[in-house]
């Protein structure tokens, strides 16, 4: 066991293009130009944009390491007296095919990069499973965005997902491509209020990056811009940056053995990719299939904030959602297969007018995120949505209910008590046999995960024609 410990950072972010390999390839730069050894580790599923940016052209890769018994230290590529590179290229994405012997004979081979202070990983962008797995074996997070509406969105999502996938320490964010530091804070304080509010997690400001000539065109010989252009504007905020990294307190912290982050990594790859609910939701890929509900409600939630169309009653402006909804599903059809997303259809919310007397949908779901967005969808389908978990409610108003649970829940069961005899949808995860038994005999229709919009409209509209008194 190593007595030197290293810092081991993961930069991610929730779309491509917003410069997240560009701060990468000259944070590393300026760590290593203040005396520290650091190791870049490009782990962009084969893009190689680490090798752009530096205009190197590397023999041996990562896949080169794990599949073909390559030493590690042949794969390692000095590009500067404190800075080495290591290309990810596809192996990255074979991590979750690893047997027992290869991840033996990867954890003493990854020994090697203790001899580093920090590792700063740059991963590809978006939520695929190699991604999810790097940031949450890290102790250190960085998340990229800038201004652009995707890109917040983005961002966000990803910090959801995370969030509920075990994320124990509080993400850094870089605001990248900025209008100036007002705008920086004023989008910042948006972002850490909504991650506080429906996350419970705090976000940390790490600092904002401004639009600049040298850093927007960088050379075509390659190199790292706070090396080439130091006085310009975008290489002394990168400098700020490096140096908040360095000087947070505690640092020990964040230390760990980079053999521990590897073995960490690929257990946690292997058992993403396994998951049913990843299988399923891959197997399921098609070009006219559709977003999963969750995707669209990290988007929603976040646009809802920004736009300010949630009202302080907790109203919404339906048409200024439609709309807005509209340019993002045409926004989020850019988005690519790899990351395990399906597009959004360009009007992901349509007007229903089943025949029906049902007029009231009793709503019971404990997610404030989800609430709203299940809301949403009852009311633009021609029904009136009526908060069961309120303590208020009369339930003779309630002709149907739609329960939305991920586990458990014993004041959800109780109002499913009251309401027995009422038809009700269930829309859970995919050990929703365990939901049932606690909501009586209500539930006439389960909607499993990964679930659409446009299906739990057409759940809604079944059911109310069908139970119609």
């Amino acid at each position: 066991m190593s007595s030197r410990k290293t810092r081991i950072i993961s930069i991610a972010s929730g779309k491509g293009g917003v410069g997240k390999s560009s701060l990468s390839v000259n944070i590393a730069w300026q760590l290593a130009s203040t005396g520290h050894r650091v190791c870049l580790i490009d782990a962009d599923l084969g893009l190689a944009n680490v090798d752009i940016i530096l205009n190197i052209s590397p023999e041996y890769s990562l896949e080169n390491v794990i599949f073909d018994d390559l030493p590690l230290e042949k794969a390692i590529l000095p590009v500067h007296p404190n800075l080495d590179v290591i290309s990810g290229g596809s192996g990255v994405a074979r991590l979750a095919s690893l047997t027992k012997a290869k991840r033996l004979r990867l954890f003493n081979e990854f020994k090697a990069l203790d001899q580093y202070d920090y590792i700063l990983m740059d991963n590809s962008p978006g939520i695929a499973p190699q991604v999810i797995s790097f940031c949450l074996s890290s102790r250190e997070l960085v998340i990229v965005l800038n201004p652009e509406a995707t890109s917040l969105t983005d961002g966000y999502a990803l910090i959801k997902v995370l969030k509920e996938n075990g994320l124990q320490y509080s993400p850094l964010l870089i605001l990248n491509k900025s209008r100036g530091q007002k705008d920086s804070k004023k989008i910042y304080d948006k972002i850490n209020t909504t991650c506080q509010k429906y996350l419970q997690t705090q976000v940390t400001y790490l600092g904002d990056v401004p639009r600049d000539e040298y850093y927007e065109f960088p050379p075509r010989n390659g190199g790292a811009l706070v090396e080439l252009y130091p006085l310009s504007e975008a290489s002394r905020a990168i400098v700020k940056i490096a140096d908040r990294l360095t000087n947070r307190q505690r640092p020990e912290l964040y230390t760990m053995e980079p053999e521990d982050f590897w073995e960490k990594s690929i257990v946690q790859y292997q058992q993403r990719k396994e998951d049913p609910a990843v299988k399923q939701a891959t197997e399921q890929l098609a070009p006219t299939g559709y977003n999963s509900a969750d995707e669209i409600l990290d988007r929603i939630d976040f646009l809802l904030n920004e736009l300010g169309t949630l009202s302080e009653q907790g109203k919404f402006d339906a048409r200024k959602l439609n709309r807005k909804m509209n340019i993002a599903g045409q926004k989020l059809n850019l988005l690519s297969y790899k990351n395990g997303l399906t597009p959004l259809p360009a009007a992901p919310y349509t007007s229903v007018q089943p025949e029906k007397n049902v007029r009231n949908i009793g709503l019971a779901c404990p997610d404030l995120t989800m609430k709203i967005v299940l809301k949403e969808i009852i009311e633009l389908a021609g029904f009136k949505t009526i908060d069961v978990l309120e303590d208020n409610i009369k339930v003779e108003d309630v002709n149907m209910t739609l329960f939305c649970l991920e586990k458990p829940d014993e004041k959800v069961s109780g109002i499913s008590e009251k309401l027995n005899g009422k038809p009700a949808i269930l829309i859970a995860g995919f050990q929703y046999d365990l939901l049932l038994p606690a909501l009586n005999h209500n539930v006439k229709m389960v909607i499993q995960k990964p679930f659409t919009v446009t299906g739990i409209q057409s759940a809604i509209e079944e059911m109310a024609t069908a139970f119609h008194a």
